[in-house]
């Protein structure tokens, strides 16, 4: 969870204090899933992480009601402030990408000038995740995503400006946030089958399909990996990626058992 370079947080401000870590996470106020799959995550740590939410207001996920979202950031950080995280994810993945990179980086800054703790956003963790589990400058992905057309449109073109190829996109054409929180994983599985078979694509032409949105279901990944015969990252695997790579740095010790549970919850590729 590094910050800019013109902002990195020096040694001081991460703390390194015993476990559990305390992470706090923002959240569009519609999103049913990624506490459910953060709990997944908390089990498979055992007492080492602690997640804590605070939510930002969204029904639809628009251009206009995901940029308004972020005015609540302010008041929802101050409150997870006061428990003393050690560090912030910007879990909203469409409000992070939806102006660039650089927009991306300026929500982590402005979580860590206000806490003077590392944070990430979806958005940043997401690419990192793509280009770790490729081990490629240029991966080549299939894009799936439960926005309409044009919020997945601006998302391709986020990922190709980062050098990463989307050979593959498809869109289901959601706006109803809570809508896209009710898709199962068994009904993910059969849309994105459904979307690689009738692709001219070939599965060897593509590294990996990414999954985008927190509110998806996409946990155990090993799930969805073993169904569709492809690596896959999602959005909240990447997230919470980013969240052990932090803990690495704080002393985090894998076990076979943890490395194998977190290999079947966040996949192979990024274990």
């Amino acid at each position: 969870m590094d910050q800019t370079s013109q902002s990195a947080p020096s040694t001081s401000h991460v703390q390194k204090e015993t476990f559990p870590y305390r992470c706090g996470i923002l959240i569009p106020s519609s999103n049913t899933t990624v506490e459910r799959e953060a709990f997944r995550l908390m089990n498979s740590l055992g007492d080492l992480i602690n997640f804590h939410f605070s939510r930002l207001y969204l029904e639809s996920v628009t251009e206009e009601a995901l940029l308004a979202m972020k005015q609540d950031l302010t008041n929802e950080l101050t409150k997870l402030a006061s428990a003393n995280m050690n560090c912030y994810l910007y879990a909203c993945t469409s409000g992070s990408f939806l102006k660039g990179i650089e927009y991306a980086k300026s929500i982590s800054n402005e979580i860590f000038q206000q806490t003077q703790r590392p944070a990430i956003t979806t958005a940043e963790a997401i690419v990192r995740a793509i280009k770790t589990a490729t081990s490629s400058k240029k991966p080549r992905i299939a894009l799936i995503t439960p926005y309409v057309e044009k919020i997945t449109s601006v998302e391709k073109a986020f990922l190709e400006h980062q050098g990463i190829h989307v050979e593959l996109h498809a869109s289901m054409g959601y706006t109803d946030n809570l809508k896209i929180g009710n898709i199962t994983l068994p009904e993910l599985v059969n849309y994105i089958q459904s979307v690689l078979d009738e692709s001219s694509i070939n599965r060897s032409d593509i590294d990996l399909v990414f999954v985008s949105c927190t509110n998806l279901q996409t946990l155990p990944i090993g799930f969805l990996e073993q169904n569709l015969g492809v690596s896959v990252v999602s959005s909240n695997s990447a997230s919470f990626f980013a969240i052990l790579k932090t803990l690495s740095k704080h002393g985090l010790n894998k076990t076979g058992v943890m490395k194998q549970k977190l290999i079947h919850l966040l996949g192979m590729d990024l274990l």
